[in-house]
């Protein structure tokens, strides 16, 4: 019978301490990153262009977003990445979909949200070096980066 904190068993598995040093030995390394599908008010969606010298998908079309930092909500974490990206604040409407892809050795899951920004005006950040509004007929005929590629063509055919 529990009758109360004191009675409580502790898990026989303890977590090490989170920091730098510490981690499972056999935990598989991943990153949660949030993206957002960005429409203007003629149904036209942002691209962003990754720098040539980027490390992960040089050159190819991206969506703003990014990785969820530690603590982070995802709502905090697409907000700040947008801001970051293109200068802009974002209304998120709603969760489009995700993908999972391995990224230079690390899985990384993508979460793909669809959002509104209140002006067509872009301030790009290093990150990228152009920016597009796009017909949505026209995505399949971009270079995509591969992670998200599927989810936005199933996004524009509904």
């Amino acid at each position: 019978m529990n009758t109360g904190p004191h009675d409580q068993q502790q898990s026989p598995i303890q977590r090490p301490e989170h920091g730098p040093n510490h981690s499972w030995p056999d935990e598989k390394r991943y990153f949660l990153t949030v993206n957002v599908i960005i429409e203007n008010s003629e149904g036209k969606i942002l691209l962003l262009k990754r720098s040539r010298k980027s490390i992960a998908n040089p050159d190819r079309w991206d969506l703003p977003g990014g990785k969820v930092d530690a603590c982070e909500s995802f709502q905090d974490a697409i907000h700040r990445e947008v801001r970051e990206e293109i200068g802009r604040d974002v209304r998120i409407t709603h969760l489009v979909g995700s993908s999972e892809y391995r990224v230079n050795g690390t899985d990384v899951v993508f979460l793909i949200m669809h959002g509104e920004i209140d002006s067509e005006e872009i301030s790009l950040s290093d990150e990228h070096e152009e920016y597009l509004w796009i017909t949505p007929s026209l995505i399949p005929e971009m270079d995509l980066c591969d992670h998200f590629s599927s989810v936005l063509k199933k996004y524009v055919n509904q």
